[in-house]
């Protein structure tokens, strides 16, 4: 029932039919929704906070403070829902020609690799990027305060009798001093193996940056190492408290550089090895679809598909058997009725009353081989 309000919104229904879409949309993706909502529960408790404590000043304090964090709340609900319908109902497989890939709107760089090769990467963007550091934050404070209650427990059922019955001039207050040291001492290399390893052994990733799909790269392209994670880490404090001097240097720098990625020499761009790993991937195509594609092959209007569109079809055929039954077929028909506007009614193998999967596949297959040739 969480995004109700945001089916009737965009869908125009009725409350009885929302509260079934809304839990039509979030029964495949619980788990998913379920972390977003408490993510954002916790990203609302400081501006509440603040005014239970204006609240005793003014009684309007806190009606304003919640109508300032409503448009956020429902903004970040309007955001799942259309994550939600991409999917688990192909929102986004369109070959509409006024449609763009969203990616389109980021900065991109190009680099260029010790082997010579350039590489055209979309840098991550201020929302991926906060959304990784939420998460990650999240999850780094839950385990220093794992730590500190368990540290506690051993310190005081263990550590602190034995060491008071074996000396019977022992300094308590003095040693609390040298675990409170200690303590806050390995909480801080904690906070700082955290990233340092994950970005290490996971090729610039963090559970965070995995969720939000983004990693960090060097200015070469290369995978960062020990060296490069460590001194953004380490500067992350700086980043962080000193006046969020990070979040200006990625605002207003071209190439979204905090100042750890300028000492380290590091980037943060959107991860495109899954997409890479789906261009490698082999369809089992029918015989009938792989027989179009050559006669698709000489077909003049092939040209007008454009490289944005050919990647939405490879998207959909790699995607296709993660939606849901009923708008399978529904986006299958729907690209198959747009390939016909773009080629043309009129062409021969098009006009053979064909499965519209079959020319989905045929189409696909015919880009690849005309881009190959």
């Amino acid at each position: 029932m969480w995004l109700f309000d945001v089916v009737i919104a965009f869908e125009n229904v009725s409350a009885r039919e929302a509260i079934r879409r809304s839990w039509q949309l979030t029964q495949r993706q619980g788990w998913q929704s379920l972390s977003v909502v408490i993510i954002c529960g916790l990203l609302l408790i400081p501006p509440f906070s603040m005014s239970m404590f204006l609240s005793i000043f003014s009684v309007f304090a806190i009606l304003f403070i919640m109508i300032a964090a409503f448009p956020v709340y429902q903004a970040i609900k309007a955001v799942i829902y259309y994550d939600l319908r991409s999917r688990n109902e192909g929102l986004t497989f369109d070959l509409d020609i006024t449609a763009t890939n969203p990616q389109n709107h980021l900065r991109r760089v190009m680099l260029q690799t010790p082997e010579s090769i350039e590489l055209d990467l979309a840098l991550g963007g201020i929302g991926s990027r906060t959304l990784a550091w939420a998460i990650d934050q999240l999850l780094l404070w839950v385990g220093i305060c794992l730590f500190w209650y368990f540290g506690s427990i051993l310190y005081l059922s263990i550590l602190l009798p034995v060491l008071t019955n074996a000396s019977a001039a022992f300094d308590q207050g003095e040693l609390n001093q040298w675990i409170e040291a200690i303590a806050t001492f390995l909480t801080f290399a904690l906070s700082n193996c955290y990233f340092i390893a994950f970005e290490t052994l996971w090729q610039g990733q963090t559970p965070g940056k995995r969720i939000a799909k983004i990693r960090v790269v060097r200015d070469t392209g290369q995978p960062v190492g020990i060296k490069e994670s460590s001194i953004r880490s380490l500067l992350n404090s700086i980043d962080v408290f000193f006046f969020f001097v990070g979040v200006i240097l990625i605002t207003v720098t071209q190439s979204e550089k905090r100042l750890g990625d300028l000492v380290a020499g590091t980037l943060v761009v959107q991860d495109q090895q899954q997409g890479a790993n789906e261009t490698q991937q082999l369809f089992d195509f029918s015989p009938i679809s792989s027989q179009l594609a050559t006669e698709l092959v000489t077909n003049p209007q092939l040209k007008t598909i454009t490289p944005d569109q050919f990647l939405t079809l490879r998207d959909f055929l790699g995607y296709r058997s993660q939606l849901v039954s009923r708008m399978r077929s529904q986006v299958t028909t729907k690209l198959a009725d747009q390939i016909r506007t773009l080629l043309g009614q009129n062409n021969q193998p098009l006009a053979l009353g064909l499965d519209d999967l079959e020319l989905v596949e045929a189409t696909y297959l015919a880009c690849q081989q005309a881009n190959q040739s």
